[in-house]
């Protein structure tokens, strides 16, 4: 059996590294705005 999972695009307005994390991560800030486009996945 196949399932078909959905991935919708997404528009970055901005995206800021605020800091870094002990462990190397980054902490961010962003703002997105999702679209009426993507694909489907199917596994």
């Amino acid at each position: 059996m196949r399932t078909q999972w959905p991935s919708p695009a997404k528009l970055n307005l901005f995206l800021y590294i605020t800091g870094q994390r002990a462990d190397g991560y980054h902490t961010l800030q962003t703002l997105f705005q999702f679209l009426d486009y993507g694909d489907t996945h199917q596994h």
